[in-house]
């Protein structure tokens, strides 16, 4: 446990002088003050620590504190924060100046990276703030797309219901309903389909979404496909039919 840690731990936990570290804490948007409690309690068992009695003594050593904390949050990306599934570090990026859209070396954005983790609150909060809904990365693909092929059911509702364009396709022509068939997420699936995905379209080498689903051995997920409506005598590049 390092000299910031032992502090926090003194000024939050059982420390009876004034809480006045909690109060700069909070002050520091995007950090859990739960969590410090929580970490507190463990670090008690590991050691005690000796702080000045001295208000006056006491103030420079808070400072010091909340300073490392500050700067700890400001270390972090809001891309990194996003696919860690740190919420708070997330609202502390934006709260400080980030910018929402940001990408990575793949182009992939903040809101790429929570979608294909399924991080519904991180997602909700980057929509709050005007992340680009259709944002495309490297391979020409959206939020919806990464957390239709995950499977995140929350989270592909949300971005729907904010206006995600469902049939979004990548540079292989894979569409999200495409992918959720071909990972057998048939509920997933079936949302997409009340809400007018395509349910024929092409993507890799021409396969359409049954195809897929036989390929992958995704059984319940043909029937589906076929029950629905599914074209049984489209044929893909190879003109090859299931």
């Amino acid at each position: 446990m390092d000299y910031w840690e032992s502090n926090v731990l003194a000024y939050t936990f059982p420390d009876s002088f004034n809480r006045g570290i909690v109060n700069d804490l909070i002050a520091i948007p995007g950090y859990n003050v739960h969590n410090a409690y929580q970490t507190a309690e463990s670090l008690a068992q590991e050691r005690s620590c000796n702080l000045p009695r001295k208000r006056e003594e006491r103030a420079p050593v808070r400072r010091q504190v909340v300073s490392r904390l500050n700067n700890d949050f400001r270390g972090t990306s809001l891309c990194t924060a996003a696919r860690n599934g740190d919420i708070n570090t997330v609202r502390y990026c934006l709260h400080t100046g980030s910018d929402v859209n940001e990408m990575n070396e793949r182009k992939q954005t903040p809101l790429h990276l929570a979608s294909s983790k399924g991080y519904l609150e991180i997602v909700e909060c980057l929509l709050q703030k005007g992340a680009e809904i259709d944002a495309r990365d490297v391979d020409e693909r959206t939020p919806l797309w990464k957390a239709a092929l995950s499977g995140h059911m929350a989270v592909v509702e949300r971005l729907i219901k904010k206006g995600a364009y469902i049939d979004a396709k990548d540079i292989y022509n894979i569409t999200p309903f495409w992918n959720a068939c071909s990972k057998g997420h048939c509920k997933l699936a079936a949302y997409l389909l009340r809400n007018e995905a395509d349910l024929n379209a092409k993507g890799r080498n021409g396969q359409t979404p049954l195809e897929i689903a036989i390929l992958n051995k995704q059984i319940n997920m043909a029937k589906y496909l076929i029950d629905s409506g599914a074209d049984i005598y489209e044929d893909d590049n190879k003109g090859v039919m299931y």
